[in-house]
Formats: structure tokens, sequence, C-alpha cells
């Protein structure tokens, strides 16, 4: 009779673990990004908050660019007061949100993303411009704009913990980005699980 408690105690807890681990899968928190335009190409990660109603907030991020002032630059994501609001770059010449859409399209709204160039310290703001429109692209340096296109591509994927959950195709598409509600299932079968198994042991 013992043996048979242990035993399925070690089964919950197998369950257990497999769940906590499908957990980890579905946070889809990290983000890759690319950028292409007229002869500029930018890609990075993005890290970001979920806000709810399939909106997050981007609060970190890095990347690299070639072509224009930026060429071999490195990019880091400016941050600014960090909840999604409409704010002013340090240059002035852009407003921003770092808001994405990954489930949307476009996944970038008017706001858009603010980066800096790590060496030539300028502004690049890449924002969405409406459905079926693609994206633009602007650059600032010494307070001149030096990249203006109105006719770029971005892509955004959700990444896993454990590697690509998918990858975007087309101009600002990406892939599926799993709701917390996913979460809220897996926790209420897990319960259901726990209490089917208590009663079976205590039987």
């Amino acid at each position: 009779m013992l043996e048979e408690r242990i035993l399925s105690m070690k089964r919950l807890m197998t369950v257990v673990v497999f769940m906590i681990v499908c957990a980890a899968a579905l946070k889809a928190n990290s983000f890759t990004w690319t950028d292409t335009g007229t002869g500029f190409f930018a890609s990075g990660t993005l890290n970001a908050t979920n806000i709810g109603g399939g909106v997050y907030v981007a609060n970190s991020g890095t990347g690299t660019a070639t072509g224009s002032i930026f060429n071999g630059d490195s990019l880091t994501l400016w941050a600014g007061a960090n909840n999604g609001s409409t704010q002013y770059s340090p240059s002035g010449l852009f407003y921003f949100d770092n808001l994405l859409f990954p489930n949307s399209y476009p996944v970038l709204d008017s706001g858009g993303l603010l980066f800096i160039g790590t060496t030539s310290g300028g502004d690049l703001n890449i924002w969405g411009n409406g459905p079926d429109s693609p994206y633009s692209t602007w650059t600032e340096v010494g307070g001149s704009y030096i990249l203006t296109d109105n006719n770029s591509t971005f892509t955004l994927a959700p990444v896993l913990e454990t590697g690509s959950f998918g990858t975007g195709s087309g101009p600002g598409s990406a892939a599926q980005a799993p709701e917390p509600s996913a979460l809220v299932l897996l926790g209420s079968g897990l319960i259901a699980l726990a209490r089917k198994m208590k009663r079976k042991i205590a039987s």
C-alpha cells in the first residue's frame, strides 16, 4: 500500500514538472526583430512586458545596423519612462512609445521603437503606418535627419527560452504570442489533476 502511494506521488511529481516546463515555454516576452530599408538593415532582440490585450511594452533591447550613418553601430533601446506612454527622443525630433502588437498588423504603432546608436549617439526610430502600409525608418545624428525611409519592412518574432517560437514573414508579420490565459488554463488543469491524484491516494 505504501509503495503504491509512493508510486502515485512520483507520477504526480512527474506531471507537475512537465506542467512547469510547459508553463515556462509559454512565456514569450522576448522577441527578435529585423528592419530592412533602402541601403539599411538592422536586427536584434527585445525584452518586453505584457500589459494586456495582446500589447507588450519593450523595456530593453539591442541590435546592430548596417548602412546609413549607423553602419556597423550597436543599437540600444531607449526605454524612457518604460510604461508605453508617448514620449520624445533625446534629440526631440521623434516621439515613441516602444509598444509591440505581436498578434496584429502592423506590429508597431505610429510611435514605434526608439534606439540609440552606441557610437554615433544618434536616434533610430522605426514605426508603423497602419494596415497594408510599409514601415518608416528614420535616423538622426547631431540634430539632423540622416535617413528618411518610409518604405521599410519590419518583422517581429517571439522567442522561447528554449529556442525559437516562430518567425514572421512579410512586412511586419509576427508569429502568434501565447496569451496569459494559456497559463491560467494550464494552472486549472494542474489543480484538477492534483485533486484527482489526492483522492486516489486517500482511497
